[in-house]
């Protein structure tokens, strides 16, 4: 190509051409489809080359199932098998389908990122395959594909979650209905956010303003015998954090092999921070940040992942903390560096 310049379409404008041409020292590319405009990871309106708006409808995964104008008639429809096969389909093809993911145009795969699909099943084996030893190693996730989705190939979640937490257009602000200690209903609210976390003691989840929910099993502090945090403990060394409203700032999290090799080994034999390395802290971690005074005095907490759950304090995702903080950057806005996280544990 030598002195020719590869351009392409942007701005969420799409051209008449669907092919590429040469001009003079210059090569266009011309999509089918183009850069449109939404919340979160799925783009929920295109406007088209002659101004017509459409809109993206889409169920509790994140696949599209209409698409309708501004008029509100159906353009297209598309209905899946549970394992994301297409089932049926009326109108045009949508560039995104099952779980909001591409497929290659060549190979008719699934793109998930680190792993690509083929309606059912991964291509390559799982690159986690030695944490789960019981399960094929090419199933997509966990064989429950109406409640859990593996957006990456690497690690699978719950995606409709137990949060109760909603998005309230009016006040532009995230409010939840608690109890207090006398059990009447008291509402909490939090200005000027779109996402926050929340920590049940056994689930760690996101909170999006478009009703979503994002779930990762995770636990705090010493485990019980039968492997459940212990929140009647928050108050003692080493039990579960304690209730009370926290932060995390995305601009401090820590990948272990980001650390200088010498701290890696000396964390690995305890011998510095973060001690007992990645089979401890797991891949990436976070500190913890209080919002308030604690009432208990404790601190120094982390979301952080490791080969066994439980923890002296910190909320261990044990193995699933990478696919959290991916799934934590896929909605949070650009400018956001902040996420309030909210520990409540049920009470009995």
């Amino acid at each position: 190509m030598n002195s020719k310049q590869q351009l392409a379409v942007y701005n969420g404008r799409e051209t008449s051409r669907t092919d590429c041409y040469s001009s003079g020292n210059r090569v266009y590319f011309y999509p089918t489809e183009y850069l449109t405009y939404g919340y979160g990871s799925s783009a929920l309106l295109t406007t088209r080359p002659n101004g017509n708006q459409e809109y993206k409808v889409t169920d509790h995964l994140g696949s599209t199932r209409v698409v309708v104008d501004s008029t509100g008639y159906i353009l297209s429809q598309y209905d899946y098998e549970p394992f994301g096969k297409p089932l049926a389909k009326t109108g045009l093809d949508s560039r995104k389908s099952f779980i909001d993911k591409e497929k290659d145009y060549e190979s008719g795969l699934g793109d998930f990122g680190v792993r690509k699909f083929d309606d059912g099943r991964f291509t390559s084996i799982d690159p986690l395959w030695e944490k789960y030893k019981g399960w094929n190693p090419y199933q997509y996730s966990g064989n429950n594909p109406l409640r859990l989705i593996d957006p990456s190939g690497l690690e699978w979640f719950d995606i409709d979650g137990t949060g109760d937490w909603t998005y309230k257009k009016d006040t532009k602000s995230m409010s939840v209905t608690r109890k207090d200690k006398e059990g009447n209903d008291v509402i909490v609210e939090q200005a000027g956010i779109k996402q926050l976390l929340s920590f049940d003691g056994k689930s760690l989840n996101i909170h999006t303003a478009d009703g979503k929910v994002l779930s990762f099993q995770a636990e705090s502090g010493i485990l019980n015998s039968e492997g459940e945090t212990q929140a009647d403990k928050q108050g003692e060394k080493g039990g579960p954090i304690p209730e009370g409203a926290y932060y995390i700032d995305l601009s401090n999290v820590t990948k272990f092999d980001d650390l200088s090799l010498s701290r890696q080994i000396l964390s690995t034999f305890g011998l510095q921070s973060p001690s007992g390395g990645k089979a401890s802290w797991g891949e990436m971690f976070t500190p913890i940040l209080p919002r308030e005074n604690l009432e208990s005095g404790r601190g120094g907490f982390y979301i952080h992942g490791g080969n066994t759950p439980g923890s002296a304090g910190c909320i261990d995702l044990c193995h699933r903390e990478q696919s959290f903080f991916l799934g934590l950057g896929g909605v949070v806005q650009s400018n956001t560096t902040t996420v309030p996280l909210f520990v409540n544990y049920p009470k009995k």
